[in-house]
């Protein structure tokens, strides 16, 4: 087999993991503290996984909009 190079970066906080798909991607020092107060929560299971935005990877095709029936 090939040898498989990490997409991630990983950060290693007092109790807990990060897994940041966030390679070029400027991360704010504010997102990282937060980021780092989520890996270190009781209940985080084995890491917290980040990644960037993506919204330019997609187009809206629908809308959805909210219908409400009312009697009278």
């Amino acid at each position: 087999m090939g040898s498989k190079t990490a997409t991630y970066e990983v950060t290693k906080t007092d109790k807990g993991l990060i897994k940041a798909w966030t390679k070029g991607v400027p991360v704010e020092d504010s997102a990282r503290l937060q980021l780092s107060r989520i890996a270190d929560m009781p209940f985080i299971f084995k890491h917290v996984a980040v990644m960037a935005a993506q919204a330019d990877l997609v187009e809206p095709v629908y809308e959805l909009r909210q219908v409400v029936c009312v009697k009278g």
